[in-house]
């Protein structure tokens, strides 16, 4: 990147209409609950086509991959779309079922809407996804049957959803403040995670350099969690993020992100990384 000193830039998120992208997501982390250690690696990659729309932009977003690798005290799981398990194993053996489940939905898409300052202001439901999904991996003569059809639904629905797709992307998508920045100016944003536990996040973002194509922004943050009786977790974190000066598109982030309190009453510690990457394809 050849800076632009002087340079200042009132971002924008404008991409072009029909533009086909490429987003790469990687989640990891090691942590550490009342003495056992717990890893994860969890990797989404989806295509993402534009559409543009009054003061804002629709995004169709497809998997094409996702991916899960996750070590606990006294079990494993392990998903990869790209390496399924056989259907002949995976609907009759009970620990193979969630795996079985997810990694159908290669494929599958759902929709959402990113307004011109860069925040996502509504995923939509999940349901048809879901439903697709399960009829993708169920027989006709199993689709009769409602148990089973609910069964798949709901494991379905553990892993594929609206709030928890949102919490993964407004990690690595910033949001823009309105107004011309130059290098060294700030920005700020408080997010609430809305699947799972309900941590509460405070960025700060500051503009480190400015290109004639790219703008990079330095980010720190610290979160915590909402009163809980069982639960008391704060979250530090700094990390890097790479935006397209004219269009406003991520092009890559990077964010490391430290965990620490109780959970379930007992000492926990997590380390996390997040990595993403967008490019470009048409």
């Amino acid at each position: 990147m050849v800076s632009c000193k002087d340079a200042s830039v009132d971002l924008r998120f404008v991409p072009d209409d029909n533009a086909l992208y490429e987003l790469s997501y990687e989640g990891s982390g090691t942590g550490v609950r009342n003495g056992a250690t717990e890893k994860h690696f969890i990797s989404y990659v989806w295509d993402l086509q534009t559409a543009k729309d009054t003061n804002a932009a629709g995004i169709k977003a497809t998997y094409k991959r996702f991916k899960i690798d996750a070590l606990f005290p006294k079990d494993t799981l392990r998903v990869d779309t790209d390496h399924p398990i056989p259907d002949s194993i995976g609907r009759n053996t009970p620990a193979l079922m969630a795996p079985w489940v997810w990694q159908s939905v290669k494929g599958l898409s759902f929709n959402f809407r990113m307004n011109s300052l860069g925040k996502i202001e509504k995923i939509a439901s999940f349901t048809q996804l879901q439903t697709e999904l399960a009829k993708k991996i169920l027989q006709d003569s199993a689709l009769a049957q409602t148990d089973r059809f609910s069964t798949v639904l709901d494991i379905a629905a553990s892993q594929f959803s609206a709030s928890a797709t949102q919490d993964l992307l407004q990690q690595v998508f910033i949001e823009f403040p309105g107004r011309v920045m130059k290098v060294g100016d700030t920005v700020g944003r408080t997010y609430k995670y809305s699947n799972g536990l309900p941590l509460v996040i405070v960025q700060m973002f500051k503009v480190s350099e400015i290109t004639d194509t790219e703008v990079a922004f330095l980010m720190g943050g610290s979160g915590f969690l909402e009163e809980s009786s069982d639960h008391s977790l704060k979250v530090e974190q700094q990390g890097k993020l790479i935006v397209n000066r004219k269009t406003g598109m991520l092009e890559s982030a990077y964010l490391e992100e430290v965990i620490t309190g109780k959970l379930d009453g007992q000492p926990f510690k997590q380390d996390g990384t997040v990595k993403a990457v967008c490019r470009r394809l048409n």
